[in-house]
């Protein structure tokens, strides 16, 4: 019955180390579909909006980002730590690295946000902005 019990102890702490050796090595992508690996960044980069700046709803946020892809036809995505929040364009042929957004009234106060640009094509070739931040002017 010992060895039994040992035999099945054995058992089960392999099939944890082998879950959580499989969960750490990142075989298993994290829950939501907008998961994009921020590692990557590829063909792009983005200088506008700078680290820090602060916008208010209603006020244009001028995106802009230089890539060496000829005529990239480009995604510029909202997020706000680490997950999307809204397509601000789609299959742009925005090849002069250039977008002017205007802050929608909706979006919730934070310092959390950035802009992804990307290649509608082949999305491994992106880049985010450096964070900058939302907040509604108090009176």
């Amino acid at each position: 019955m010992k060895k039994r019990i040992i035999k099945n102890s054995a058992f089960y702490i392999l099939i944890l180390l082998f879950a959580g050796c499989r969960v750490n090595s990142g075989d298993i992508n994290p829950a939501g579909a907008s998961f994009i690996d921020e590692t990557v960044t590829v063909n792009f980069s983005v200088t506008e909006p700078e680290l820090s700046q602060v916008y208010n709803p209603g006020d244009e946020v001028v995106i802009k980002w230089s890539t060496d892809i000829s005529n990239p036809r480009v995604d510029i995505l909202l997020f706000r730590k680490g997950s999307k929040i809204l397509t601000i364009a789609e299959n742009s042929g925005l090849s002069d690295g250039f977008y002017r957004w205007i802050v929608p009234d909706n979006l919730p106060d934070s310092h959390h946000y950035r802009i992804l640009i990307q290649n509608s094509v082949k999305p491994v070739e992106h880049a985010y902005s450096d964070y900058f931040y939302i907040f509604r002017t108090r009176d």
